[in-house]
């Protein structure tokens, strides 16, 4: 299956020189609702703690650590062209976008990233406005590897995006935080220092190896002008890039 990345023509530039994508931590994203059902199952555990502001406490920094340790990377399965995405992943009028092969890619993200302790999911994105609860309570279904659960929904305002996303969470992070909710009550008079620890040290982003040779199509947008066109070209002429893989969009000419 080939997969599709909208991307400004400086996000093309850097991924060509550095040979590398990144997964983003998901509280780095700019749509507030992504991971919400995090934020609702722990409000949920909150709730129950009836007044116990030490137990709170806990749940806050690991509802903290649990949207810290998660990453991804969306992707687009729509092979049409879409004019909503051009115009919000290019706004300056010269972004491109790529297609590439998505089982390859996921074997570069694995190769990438298993050696430094994460772990990887990937799936197609489900739109829905309520997005439906797992039928286990919040501690099951974090015990039981589902922590990656809530982005896999988003809303059907999104759909024409219509995303494939890589996944990713750190493993030792997970241990942490499941060790701490099997063990909540014990924790009753636990160092908040102690609970924190390595909170803000987790990177933003998390790289991966991308070759030049894994781009099956560089489309430029199609309403980059004449001026940057040739730009476009001398670069990709530059690096190699064959000009049967690359084109303009032409979604706005009029046949």
């Amino acid at each position: 299956m080939d997969i599709y990345k909208y991307m400004s023509f400086e996000q093309f530039v850097s991924m060509v020189e550095k040979n590398q994508l990144y997964l983003t931590r998901i509280d780095r994203w700019e749509d507030v609702y992504e991971g919400v059902l995090i934020k609702v199952l722990f409000n949920k555990l909150k709730e129950e703690c009836f007044g116990n502001y030490q137990k709170i406490g806990i749940y806050n920094i690991l509802e903290q650590r649990v949207f810290q340790s998660i990453y991804a990377q969306s992707w687009s399965t729509k092979e049409a062209e879409s004019d909503a995405m051009w115009r919000i992943y290019s706004p300056n009028n010269i972004g491109v976008r790529i297609k590439v092969d998505c089982d390859k890619t996921r074997d570069r993200i694995n190769t990438s990233i298993k050696c430094k302790g994460y772990i990887m999911k990937d799936f197609k994105v489900t739109y829905e406005d309520e997005i439906p609860y797992p039928n286990t309570a919040l501690k099951d279904f974090i015990l039981d590897d589902e922590i990656m659960y809530p982005i896999k929904y988003k809303r059907v305002a999104f759909q024409h995006e219509d995303e494939y996303r890589f996944a990713t969470c750190f493993f030792e992070e997970v241990k942490i935080v499941k060790g701490i909710l099997r063990n909540i009550d014990r924790y009753g008079e636990i160092d908040k220092d102690e609970l924190q620890f390595g909170l803000k040290k987790d990177p933003l982003t998390i790289s991966y190896d991308i070759c030049l040779c894994d781009i099956k199509e560089v489309v430029l947008d199609p309403r980059a002008p004449k001026y940057h066109k040739e730009t476009f070209e001398r670069y990709c002429d530059n690096r190699g890039i064959p000009n049967t893989l690359r084109k303009q969009s032409t979604l706005y000419t009029f046949v």
